[in-house]
């Protein structure tokens, strides 16, 4: 199964409600099945998550309030096949 980005919307607002908006990025992976990454977007994840920690360096996030229709393509590598995105 796979997690609806309506609870990714829930949850920015709850966070941005109590304050906390800038410790939260959120990133979309476009998969249609929970928790199938590549290992090239664990990679990625797991590096920019430590050069937060470590050097304070917020990493980039995908706007899950706003236009959704390109929503994980700079985080989805590569695009799986039959994504609208690919080329």
């Amino acid at each position: 199964m796979f997690v609806p980005i309506s609870q990714q919307q829930i949850y920015r607002r709850r966070v941005e409600a109590n304050g906390a908006g800038a410790l939260l990025v959120q990133r979309a992976i476009r998969e249609a099945e929970h928790c199938r990454f590549s290992t090239a977007e664990l990679d990625r994840a797991w590096a920019d998550l430590v050069r937060w920690v470590e050097d304070g360096v917020r990493p980039a996030g995908d706007d899950l309030l706003g236009d959704l229709r390109d929503v994980g393509r700079q985080f989805t590598v590569p695009l799986r096949p039959g994504d609208p995105g690919t080329p």
